[in-house]
């Protein structure tokens, strides 16, 4: 064992067991007894404390709730459960490793075709008390209301409720099953499974968690688990983000109309402050996006260029056709040896057409 697992190990369990709490609720991470369970989130749970040399205990719950309850009260050290916002604040999730599905099931008279539907005024659904669907369904419904109790279906069947909320799987096992009820096939939620710990951990044993499910994912040891258990490999959650290196996956080169949507472009209307170019002031332009080709400065707007030198004083050459040789200079003119041996600077008269000699000077006599 290295020195971070080991470090990670006492961390995550500093009695020397790891204990891992599993939900029997959910019969697509985990079917069974409390003394004999098996599934996905028993097979992580195994893995995990393989890795880190220590022995595992499976502490087995019929709820989510109870499961959670568990993880904040100290009774484990780990935990399988969705993902959620009420969750978060006391448990540290990984990125998911499963994703499944929340449905409606509804009598089969009901009008209701889509999920949208359900949420009606007078609508009553009855859900797992603690679920990852009721605290779905009590933050996001806007007209229809939850029934909690120990099992959404039984109270459901009990209270004559319009619909019932669970978990795809065993809802499309409790449709088939009981005349007169159907499936709402368009669910209302993705359930994102999760590996968990308090966030009183550090955070070296958070982001060991978090490399390992996603090693899990892709090395393919989560997809042979769900098919072990009967369950679908489809169900295998897509790769999270990198944890250890801190970035953040964003989209390479987005098109200029996907940054306008997204609020990253800036009004073209907006002046942006003036600019300098070659020692002047230019004046101020529209922005424009990044991407497109910036449209040339209007004549109006371009520098105006650089005025004469007139400390020279210039004499014109006359015109040649470039076969024969240039008398030389006058004393005094611009091309003509100065008092100090130095020749001043040389100006370019008009030429005919071809190559123009008048640049081309003899060497200067020393003083």
């Amino acid at each position: 064992m290295t020195i971070l697992n080991a470090a990670v190990a006492g961390d995550l369990a500093p009695k020397g067991v790891l204990r891992a709490s599993i939900n029997l609720g959910n019969p697509v991470l985990a079917r069974g007894t409390p003394t004999a369970p098996a599934g996905v989130t028993v097979d992580i749970a195994r893995e995990i404390g393989a890795r880190l040399d220590v022995p595992v205990e499976l502490v087995c719950f019929d709820a989510a709730r109870k499961s959670y309850e568990a993880m904040t009260a100290g009774r484990a050290d780990l935990c399988f459960l969705a993902v959620e916002p009420a969750r978060e604040a006391e448990v540290a999730f990984t990125a998911p490793y499963v994703v499944i599905e929340g449905v409606f099931a509804v009598p089969g008279d009901s009008p209701f075709v889509t999920a949208a539907d359900v949420d009606r005024a007078g609508v009553r659904i009855g859900v797992k008390r603690g679920s990852a669907y009721d605290l779905f369904l009590s933050r996001t419904l806007r007209h229809a209301s939850v029934v909690r109790g120990e099992e959404g279906v039984e109270e459901f069947r009990a209270q004559g409720l319009e619909a019932a909320a669970g978990i795809r799987q065993p809802m499309t096992e409790f449709v088939a099953t009981h005349p007169g009820v159907r499936l709402v096939e368009d669910r209302f939620m993705q359930i994102r499974q999760a590996v968990g710990t308090t966030r009183t951990r550090r955070p070296e044993t958070v982001r060991f968690l978090r490399d390992v499910v996603e090693e899990l994912k892709a090395g393919g040891f989560v997809a042979e688990a769900l098919r072990r258990a009967h369950q679908s490999d489809a169900l295998v959650a897509p790769p999270g983000q990198p944890q250890s290196q801190g970035w953040k996956a964003v989209p390479c080169d987005p098109r200029p109309q996907d940054r306008q949507r997204a609020g990253s472009v800036p009004d073209r209307n907006r002046e942006v402050p003036a600019r300098l170019s070659r020692g002047r002031v230019r004046r101020s332009v529209p922005a424009r996006s990044p991407a497109l080709r910036a449209a040339p400065v209007p004549p109006s707007a371009s520098p105006s260029p650089p005025a004469p030198n007139r400390s020279v004083r210039t004499t014109p050459r006359p015109a040649h056709d470039g076969t024969a040789p240039l008398p030389p200079p006058p004393p005094g003119a611009v091309g003509a040896p100065s008092s100090r041996g130095r020749r001043a600077p040389a100006a370019v008269g008009p030429c005919a057409p071809g190559r123009c000699p008048a640049r081309r000077t003899s060497p200067l006599p020393r003083p």
